[in-house]
């Protein structure tokens, strides 16, 4: 049994914790190797009548004892754990306290630990089927499931159906798996039975001399006085052994579920963060494993695992029995004292459930939305103090709170190293966000093994004057919950296009399937960071013509150099390369198949660009296809490559990457337009009069093409057309139009005379909103009021036929003059 619940243990505890967190700033969890005292932290769960979550409470309306003593509040903050935590208020005030703890949201690119999704929230289910009537508790498990479906998608939920051999469900966000796995969840307990009608307390009370009136009626109902004098003592010898017989099976029982129970907490102590454990049963019989229940109590403590305790009334008369219980009173004060204990000595709350255990679940899932972090300095630590004994109050009337009776003093974590703290935390379900990460993969197959190669990139913030060592790790696991973690070790990463950022690359060659894919780092400075992604590997038929992701970045700088995929390539000197794979059956030749890549400035936009793919290398079952992108003529901003795969013309596979033009790249482009087509244009432009361009008539008719964005920018119109540009882009940015904004500031600029900064601000004003003209008007203006002729032609000739009517329009006159357009070619 203990080699089980062992192993049980570890299943629970697949996803272990790590770091300690700060008071002051709880979103992440931080580093355990830093030196120095931490701040004793306490979780409190503030609960109306009702049992809905307050969550104004202020931190004056604390009251805490540590030892018996007051001890001063540093900080207190509300922990969410739900995206919309009821903000109930019970009767008097103070000022609300500051929510935190945002973490991370997959794109379909990829993931951040830097979102704004609030983490999942963690809860294990366990059914104590050893101590529920045979066939017993389905009504309790199919509450469990709906209360499951309330439950959030990012909400990780564990499944432990004890003693063993049950089932056991390791934390997932699958909550079908935990759903199927509750179906399972049926009674196992038989009826105590032996010679004698003995019931439980009287076995006790015989076998332990705990009553000796009810042992005195049980023995004078089981021996009557009928009976001889002999037989009188024959018979209330063998109700003495059937007594021990009775009280041994019921202890083993209750053994066999605190074992199994321990493990699992055990297992919980090993991940960081809140942890909600729900427990059910029919009773336990704990009267003389009281120091038990203390101890598991104090594992749960530990563990920051708060356990409710849903305690199932068993029918007055059992089928399974032929008679009617002997002491019912007496027997369900014995089931259900331990584990009233257990739930208050662990924050969580004891339910009766005689019929219904519905609304018990709701008021668990409404104390589950978030909770208090406080923060104490602890008092000055005695020899031999392992322990601080608390005391929460407050001052709020009507106001319940949840709290340990104690926690472990904390230590000084200077020994830890940033190894220790990676390998802990690369466990932690929860991602830990004090150094910003970016994740991404890409697919591909490797040929030699017909495995798939799994490329992995990661992106962490980092300082130019730090060292770019970090300490990494990795972890992959699967539905089953098997993985793979290579060795957590210093390594040296390599500075990545986009300054503040190292990347860290590693390839994994794995098997078809769906994955977790775990990457934990910790920065010279001490910082930690997780981010995670899940990865769909398919298996593709023989016949299945299958291609590999975008793979989209630098253009090597040999000829011979592979290709470094990056999360969102920065094309600095206006060029990116483009590969996808095609992986071809028997009887397709690389010849059948084509692509193309477009560019494009969102999913659903037209294409800006496309460019076809070249096959390179020789003919195999494997199509090659890669192409150098010339993105030169875009002005600076986001963009998305499509690629789209064809054999014979029919499409077969594509894929979607983001990039990024910089300033440098798109500043100087529009200078590639041929001199003699630059000569041409700029002909037949009237005499620049810069003046004009703020001239009230122009800036109305050009700032008449924004109000098609809509009533939130009319403030920002306003200002603009009374001449305050300034103010107008702040008023668009609040309004959430950041191509507007940037039209405002370039007009700005251009008007104070920074042609330079109003470029870049016009042709970031460009790619934030194509339909803005008049930012390709401005800035033709801006280039041709620097004697850059050639960009200025070039601008307006790249734009669409109505568009450089508009732009005709907009072109401030002198003399009654305007650019003529007949006579220069449009593309």
């Amino acid at each position: 049994m203990r080699v089980a619940h062992a192993a049980l243990a570890a299943a629970a505890g697949t996803l272990l914790g790590a770091a300690v967190v700060r008071a002051q700033e709880p979103a992440p969890p931080q580093p355990v190797f830093r030196t120095g005292v931490e701040a004793l932290t306490i979780d409190v769960t503030a609960l109306d009548d009702q049992g809905r979550q307050v969550t104004d409470l202020a931190p004056d309306e604390f009251t805490i004892e540590v030892n018996g003593r007051p001890s001063p509040l540093q900080a207190a903050t509300y922990v969410p754990l739900v995206r919309q935590a009821p903000a109930r208020r019970a009767p008097a005030g103070g000022s609300r306290v500051r929510p935190a703890l945002q973490t991370p949201a997959d794109t379909p690119y990829f993931s951040s630990n830097t979102g704004p999704e609030l983490p999942g929230r963690q809860v294990l289910l366990i059914v104590d089927q050893g101590n529920i009537r045979l066939g017993g508790g389905r009504r309790a498990t199919e509450r469990a499931q709906r209360f499951v479906d309330r439950l959030q998608p990012d909400d990780r939920v564990a499944v432990a159906l004890i003693p063993a051999p049950g089932a056991i469900l390791d934390f997932t966000t699958d909550h079908d798996r935990v759903r199927e796995t509750l179906l399972g969840a049926i009674g196992t307990a038989t009826p105590v039975q032996g010679r004698f009608r003995l019931s439980v307390s009287e076995a006790r009370a015989i076998d332990r001399h705990t009553d000796v009136r009810i042992a005195f009626e049980a023995l004078a109902r089981e021996c009557g006085a009928a009976l001889p004098l002999l037989d009188a003592e024959q018979c209330e010898r063998e109700v003495r052994e059937d007594a021990a017989a009775t009280v041994a099976e019921v202890r083993q029982q209750a053994e066999l579920s605190m074992h199994a129970i321990r493990a699992l907490i055990d297992g919980l102590a090993r991940m960081e963060g809140s942890k909600q454990v729900i427990l059910i049963s029919e009773g336990l019989v704990l009267d003389d494993l009281g120091g038990s229940v203390a101890e598991l109590a104090t594992a749960a403590s530990d563990a920051r695992a708060s356990i409710d305790v849903l305690l199932l009334e068993s029918p007055a008369m059992d089928a399974s029995v032929s008679a009617r219980p002997t002491t019912p009173r007496e027997d369900r004060l014995l089931r259900e004292e331990g584990l009233e204990m257990l739930a208050g000595l662990s924050r969580g709350a004891f339910y009766r459930v005689a019929t219904d255990p519905a609304p018990a679940f709701a008021r668990i899932l409404r104390a589950l939305d978030g909770y208090y972090l406080l923060a104490v300095t602890p008092p000055s630590a005695r020899a031999g103090d392992e322990r601080y004994t608390i005391s929460v109050r407050t001052s709020r009337p009507g106001v319940v709170l949840r709290t340990r009776p104690s926690v472990p003093a904390p230590v000084t974590a200077g020994a830890r190293t940033s190894t220790d703290a990676v390998t802990r935390i690369l466990r932690y379900p929860v991602p830990a966000r004090e150094l910003p990460m970016r994740l991404a993969t890409w697919t591909v197959r490797d040929t030699p093994s017909r495995r798939q190669r799994v490329l992995v990139a990661v992106e962490a913030d980092w300082d130019a004057d730090q060292p770019l060592e970090f300490v990494t790790g990795l972890l992959l696991v699967n539905r089953e919950g098997r993985g793979f973690a290579p060795e957590v070790a210093s390594r040296t990463l390599t500075p990545s296009a986009v300054p503040g950022r190292a990347v860290y690359r590693t390839n994994l060659l794995v098997e078809p399937g769906s994955y977790r894919l775990r990457v934990a780092a910790a920065d010279a400075r001490g910082r930690l960071g997780t981010v995670e992604r899940t990865l769909d590997v398919f298996q593709a038929a023989p016949d299945d013509v299958v291609t590999s992701d975008l793979l989209l970045g630098r253009v090597p700088a040999e000829a011979s150099a592979a290709l470094q995929p990056a999360i969102a390539p920065v094309a600095a000197d206006g060029r990116l390369m483009a590969i996808i794979e095609a992986y071809l059956p028997a009887g397709v030749a690389p010849a059948a198949v084509s692509a193309h890549v477009e560019v494009a400035r969102s999913p659903e936009s037209p294409a800006i660009v496309r460019v076809p793919l070249d096959l390179a290398g020789p003919a195999s079952s494997t199509a090659h296809l890669q192409a150098v992108l010339d993105l030169a003529a875009l002005p600076p901003g986001l963009y998305l490559a499509r690629a789209a795969v064809f054999v014979d013309g029919a499409p077969v596979g594509d894929g979607t990457r983001p990039f990024e033009v910089g300033a440098s790249a798109g500043t100087n482009v529009l200078s590639s337009i041929p001199e003699a087509l630059a000569a041409a244009v700029v002909e037949t432009l009237p005499a620049f009069d810069s003046g004009e361009l703020f001239a009230p008539a122009f800036t109305r008719m050009v700032l008449a093409e924004a109000r098609g964005h809509g009533a939130s920018v009319a403030d920002a119109l306003a200002e603009a057309e009374a001449g305050d540009f300034d103010g107008a882009a702040v008023s668009a940015l609040m309004a959430g139009d950041q191509g507007l904004a940037a039209l405002l500031k370039g007009v700005a600029l251009l008007r104070d005379g920074n042609a330079d900064r109003a470029a870049l601000q016009l042709q970031n004003a460009m790619a934030q909103a194509p339909d803005l003209v008049s930012a390709r008007a401005y800035l033709g203006a801006t280039f041709a009021a620097a004697g850059r002729h050639g960009d200025a032609a070039g601008l307006f000739q790249s734009g669409a036929t109505d568009d450089a009517r508009t732009l005709r329009v907009a072109w401030p006159r002198k003399s009654g003059c305007a650019p003529a357009s007949s006579s220069a070619p449009q593309r």
